[in-house]
């Protein structure tokens, strides 16, 4: 079993950690370990979360480790997730058990797709790309890397991001 590490313990890490809990492969091919952030308090005040492990920079990656990358500022997150990458850290995907994925999509590395999202047929989605709840992602689309879909985003398609 491989131990989750999401990057960012603030809002949006939170919510991811919850979506994890609710995604495919959660329980038999990962568990969540913790959080990468260097604001150590920034899960004061809120309970039942897993704890901040590390920093991104002080970080020592494990060979049972995978990622997922929980900042919405794409400049951030391609910064931290290069960081992981160039110390040798896979990233997973995070699928929600509630997301419909039709046939025939490619999706890439470090993705997330949160609950009730609709990806249809023959859809190729980059790396390190964001998809909300409720988006819905038409026939033949192309998404490219580090794109963001906020919740209740709609292409239809033949849509090229």
């Amino acid at each position: 079993m491989k131990h989750l590490v999401i990057i960012g313990a603030r809002g949006f890490g939170r919510e991811i950690y919850c979506s994890a809990l609710e995604s495919i492969g959660y329980g038999t091919e990962f568990d969540v370990k913790g959080y990468l952030d260097d604001k150590k308090d920034a899960l004061e005040g809120y309970a039942g979360y897993p704890s901040i492990i590390s920093s991104v920079e002080d970080y020592e990656v494990k060979s049972d480790d995978v990622f997922i990358c929980a900042l919405g500022d794409v400049h951030w997150k391609r910064h931290y997730v290069q960081k992981i990458l160039d110390k040798g850290g896979e990233f997973i995907t995070l699928i929600h058990n509630s997301a419909y994925v039709s046939k025939n999509v490619k999706i890439g590395i470090g993705c997330i797709i949160l609950a009730g999202s609709r990806v249809h047929c023959d859809v190729a989605i980059g790396d390190f790309t964001t998809i909300q709840p409720y988006v819905v992602i038409g026939h033949d689309c192309h998404v490219g890397n580090m794109c963001q879909f906020n919740s209740n985003t709609m292409l239809g398609g033949f849509v090229t991001v």
